[in-house]
């Protein structure tokens, strides 16, 4: 049995202008151990994909559709409230883009984490406390004893990251979502977490999902890739064989863009255009606007994804003619 199973979601959000659909018909696996990468610009649906498997979205606005959204068998369109934090806690967790959001600032780093500990496991604050520090020491704090008595406000980012990871590892979840974790940190300390990150993934043997926009971050950490646009999947293929060989033309020109590929200055690449209003997708492949084969076709006829191989699938009508 699959760790994740996403079939045919799809999210929208109600606003005083209309439905927002921030994702459409999105199906994607993960199998126990493995690592999967979700890559696309910022509005392309990868965060909103992984808060409604969570059911982390707010009930008020958005509405959630799916064939099948499961999370190591448990079927999270009809988990009963009262059990979702303990399938968030030991099945998966969840790196946030911004840790100082993420953290309470009344509150110190002990306690924060301590009261994770205690909503998971039977065990008294004493003994909670030792797995925190424990769990510091795991992660590579430095000076883990200040760190717990810490406000949020005094340490720096990469230490609050480090916090924040070991928030998410400290219950030991079958599965790790990191959503941009290293989005605010300088290179030096981004290298620091991604190897953290994919250190602890082979010693624990969680699964990884990386979600980002940077594909050099996911060159270094997961093993597929899922390529998202307009709140659709546009390529869903290996690390290598996207970097070697991508198929659909949104993933050649994200590839294109990527500077210092070829030596001596050059003027940078961009993708021209802007990303389809979600009030009003296209009928068609919602990259026609901003792709150079597109024809007639492609405005009207909406792709879906076609293998190409066992472990290759494009949604593109260009390469599939």
């Amino acid at each position: 049995m699959p760790l994740v199973e996403i079939e045919n979601l799809s999210v929208s959000f109600s606003s005083p202008d209309g439905q927002v659909q921030a994702v459409r018909d999105v199906s994607l696996t993960l199998e126990h151990g493995q690592s999967l990468g979700i890559v696309g610009e910022s509005g392309s649906g990868k965060s909103v994909s992984l808060m409604a498997l969570l059911r982390l979205l707010p009930t008020q606005s958005a509405t959630v559709r799916a064939t099948k959204l499961r999370l190591d068998g448990v079927d999270m369109l009809t988990c009963p409230k009262n059990e979702l934090a303990g399938v968030r806690g030991k099945v998966a967790s969840l790196i946030f883009q911004d840790p100082m959001a993420s953290f309470d600032p009344l509150f110190k780093i002990a306690d924060q984490l301590t009261e994770t500990v205690l909503a998971h496991f039977d065990v008294s604050k004493s003994e909670a406390e030792q797995r925190v520090l424990s769990m510091l020491n795991r992660v590579e704090m430095p000076d883990p004893n200040r760190v717990m008595s810490s406000y949020p406000h005094q340490l720096s980012g990469g230490m609050l990251q480090r916090a924040m990871i070991a928030m998410a590892l400290i219950c030991e979840p079958k599965i790790l979502i990191a959503d941009e974790p290293t989005t605010a940190l300088d290179v030096t300390v981004q290298a620091q977490i991604l190897q953290l990150i994919g250190d602890l993934q082979q010693e624990t043997g969680m699964g990884l999902i990386m979600i980002t926009h940077d594909l050099g971050v996911v060159a270094e950490t997961v093993n597929d890739i899922v390529v998202m646009y307009g709140g659709k999947v546009m390529e869903q293929t290996t690390v290598f064989d996207l970097f070697e060989a991508p198929r659909h033309p949104y993933a050649q020109a994200l590839l294109a863009s990527i500077p210092g590929q070829v030596a001596g200055k050059r003027k940078l690449r961009e993708i021209p255009g802007q990303a389809p209003n979600p009030l009003a997708p296209p009928a068609g492949c919602p990259f026609h606007f901003r792709c150079e084969k597109a024809d007639a076709k492609c405005v009207e006829q909406m792709p879906v994804l076609q293998r190409f191989g066992p472990n290759h699938a494009t949604a593109c009508l260009k390469v599939m003619s």
